[in-house]
């Protein structure tokens, strides 16, 4: 049987906000092609940021956010002098999320001396798919005196770095397509039966037929088959064929599945969160725009 792609759950439609279109283009008529800003479009916001010394064991590990909710989640290995080592994938690290700790665990592949932990304004339970974003972006000379600048509080407006700004519309974060949950399953996809296992699968194709960058995770139930979260914790699925759990994709079409019942316990959804732009650690690579 087919896997089939969740049903949508559109955002709400943006009523007030602020909107920057090319030049000689009215912002109140343009359509999403001519804006180089819009304060509708959803950007990956910060909302937790920690670097703990590495840890000298492979237990688990638990560092409290206290946030609320579950946040989308990275963490990075990072060097003596604060670079990026390597992205904590499975070989490294297994890593989840509840909403009121992060969880790690690491293996004797983490060679480092840092581990870097980033949460996004992203919860995790929430089924929601956002307004269609260009991907052709008006390109220019950069002009200073052009678009909205908002500086943090004794940071200048003319300066040229862009940690120095609450807000600044040359410098654009990942943006969102997607976060993709057991809410919205396609019927076809739930209760499977595989084996001794019963699955559902969650799934994603961007129709936009261009690459988005796809990260999967598990809503622990009492599975004993992987990282032992809490139950109703998310736990980071990798793309690690051999692991459980998993996420697949070919850059367009990205699915999760997990185990809803077996003699091994049982999970209780899965996510996927569905960016449009690459996530990376910010200072290995270098963008103008």
């Amino acid at each position: 049987m087919a896997i089939l792609n969740n049903y949508s759950s559109p955002q709400a439609t943006q009523t007030v906000g602020v909107k920057i279109s090319q030049p000689g283009t009215d912002a109140r008529t343009a359509s999403a092609g001519q804006l180089i800003f819009n304060s509708s479009w959803p950007s990956l916001a910060v909302v937790f940021r920690k670097i703990i010394p590495m840890p000298t064991d492979y237990n688990l590990q638990t560092i409290p956010h206290n946030l609320g909710f579950a946040p989308f989640i990275r963490l990075w290995i990072l060097d003596s002098n604060y670079n990026p080592v390597n992205n904590l994938n499975y070989l490294y690290a297994n890593w989840g999320v509840d909403t009121q700790n992060v969880y790690f665990v690491l293996s004797n592949y983490s060679i480092g001396s840092y581990i870097y932990i980033e949460l996004y304004n992203i919860d995790l339970s929430v089924d929601i798919d956002y307004p269609a974003l260009p991907y052709v972006q008006y390109k220019s000379f950069y002009d200073s005196n052009y678009g909205i600048k908002v500086s943090k509080d004794g940071k200048s407006s003319n300066s040229t770095d862009p940690r120095n700004f609450i807000l600044h519309s040359r410098y654009r974060s990942p943006l969102v397509k997607a976060v993709k949950t057991e809410a919205t399953i396609n019927s076809s996809n739930a209760g499977i039966i595989v084996g001794s296992n019963t699955e559902s699968t969650i799934q994603y194709t961007n129709q936009d037929n261009i690459p988005t960058w796809n990260y999967g995770f598990i809503k622990k139930g009492s599975s004993s088959l992987s990282l032992q979260l809490p139950s109703g914790a998310y736990e980071y699925a990798p793309y690690y064929a051999q692991s459980y759990p998993v996420t697949t994709t070919d850059g367009i079409k990205t699915s999760v599945t997990y185990i809803t019942n077996s003699s091994f316990g049982q999970d209780l959804g899965a996510t996927i969160v569905v960016l449009r732009d690459p996530l990376i650690a910010s200072n290995t690579v270098a963008a103008t725009y």
